[in-house]
């Protein structure tokens, strides 16, 4: 089965290492996983620091223990995530963006990992629990 992950982003958050651990253990049982998140600029001074302890500490993100395909696109968006035959939204922005996908797109899932109200608005995030998605 070809699984695509839609994630908010790229980094050190716990719901992200929770992501990659998911995702590689769906690929030991034989699927395909794509984890794809939209691209962030970084202030130049965040992009250095990362740089530096990626080199001399080996500091790395949740994401890069990821042993499949990470795509990086430049928003998430039906044109920029790949056809699949289950797509898992991984947080409220996400499954907002899922929700949007045609029906007929793919096998819909929400992996709701916590209540997101420090992220957003709580009457946007409590609108995402009542979508047609597979919780």
């Amino acid at each position: 089965m070809v699984i695509n992950v839609i994630a908010t982003d790229k980094g050190l958050s716990g719901g992200l290492r929770v992501i990659a651990a998911y995702g590689n253990a769906l690929m030991r049982r034989g699927h395909r996983v794509t984890i794809t998140y939209p691209r962030h600029e970084l202030h130049w001074k965040t992009k250095l620091r990362r740089k530096v302890r990626r080199q001399f500490f080996d500091e790395k993100d949740h994401l890069d223990r990821f042993a499949g395909q990470l795509v990086e696109v430049p928003e998430l968006s039906i044109e920029h995530i790949s056809e699949c035959d289950c797509l898992i939204a991984t947080g409220w922005t996400t499954a907002v963006v899922a929700n949007e996908l045609p029906v007929d797109y793919a096998s819909k899932f929400y992996l709701i990992q916590g209540y997101e109200t420090w992220d957003g608005n709580t009457e946007a995030v409590d609108a995402t629990f009542r979508y047609p998605l597979k919780k």
